[in-house]
Parts: C-alpha cells; structure tokens; sequence
C-alpha cells in the first residue's frame, strides 16, 4: 500500500480554498439536519475546492457523476446510526490508497436516527479519490475529486460527479474516518470507512 502524496499544485490550491468546513452543510451526503437524521438531496459538486466551476479543471460544471469511475457498491448495507456524545476529534494521518468500504455513518449529538440505509465504495489513488454512494430510495451517486489533506482538514477539488467526502479525518493504515461539518466547525456525522 502506498501513501497519499499531496502535489504542491494541490498543496496552493487548498491553502487558498475555504476548507470544507465552510461547505461541508452541502457536502453531507444529502443531510439537511443530520442531527435529526433527517436527508434532503444530494448537491451536484462542481470543480475547484469546495464545489462551483473549477478552473484547474477546465472549467465545466460537474455532472450527476454516472459515469465518473467504475466501482461496484459492493460493501455492506449500513444503516443510519445515534451517538448523543460529541464527535471525536480528528487526528489526522496518513491515507492509504487502495479500495474501502463503508462500514459506520453516525450522526453526533443525536438522541434518534432515521431508516435509512446506505452503501459505498472509496477508492485512493495517491490524491484521487472515486467514490460511489447509495442511499435507500435515492439514486445512486458517484464522484472522482483531487484531494488534499492538511493537519486533519480535508480538501477537495471535485472533478466529476457528486460532491460527498467530509471536511476533517482520521487515518489509520485499515480504517478512514470521514467527519462532516456545520459553517461553524461542528462536527455532526462521521463516516467509518474499512480498506478491503
């Protein structure tokens, strides 16, 4: 397994993006209230850190993503979860490449979850990233970024597809831990991915 290795292209335009923090209410895979595991739909990422059109991408808007990468949703179905504690902090770390599969998505600081269902693959490739999500009784959605990582804050530029990764994580050399934002930093739901 190899590391992710962040080009110092990637490094400048994340320096100079907003984190995702600031986005990360749109980027939460479809959450428009995960602290009452309520979905609304999924937001179309565009190109550039933090969605819109990108210009290191040649400037295009973003599709629905049916098309951006192969892979096969064939992890396990895991459902919504509650844990009324605070999120944990994240901590950073080296990313491995190779193919994970989802395995936990909990919402913090929440008493209740809804019914929902969800599966989806991730795969790192040094700094790209595919990954394809599906959510019970919604479409299916896929998407390939440019990711850059810095001091547990992540990064991306996406280059097709859905918009759908967090805004901080924790790596360990078999597990990713993906953390969504609120504007103001709040951690509200974590997704635990496994490396298969």
């Amino acid at each position: 397994m190899n590391t992710v290795s962040v080009s110092p292209t990637v490094l400048a335009s994340a320096q100079t993006a907003t984190p995702l923090v600031a986005i990360a209410l749109i980027l939460s895979l479809g959450c428009s209230d995960a602290r009452q595991g309520t979905h609304g739909d999924e937001t179309e990422g565009g190109g550039g850190f933090g969605g819109g059109v990108s210009s290191a991408s040649g400037g295009g808007e973003s599709t629905g993503g049916g098309s951006c990468n192969d892979l096969l949703l064939n992890g396990p179905s895991v459902p919504d979860s509650a844990d009324p504690a605070s999120a944990p902090t994240p901590t950073g770390g080296l990313i491995e490449d190779g193919t994970y599969f989802l395995y936990e998505y909990v919402h913090y600081q929440a008493t209740s979850a809804n019914d929902d269902m969800n599966q989806s693959t991730l795969r790192v490739d040094g700094e790209t990233w595919d990954y394809a999500w599906k959510e019970s009784g919604k479409d299916e959605k896929r998407g390939t970024a440019i990711v850059g990582t810095d001091a547990g804050s992540l990064y991306e530029d996406t280059r097709c597809g859905s918009t759908m990764l967090g805004a901080f994580y924790s790596a360990s050399p078999t597990e990713l831990m993906l953390f969504l934002a609120d504007d103001q930093g709040t951690i509200f739901t974590g997704k635990r991915y496994v490396i298969q």
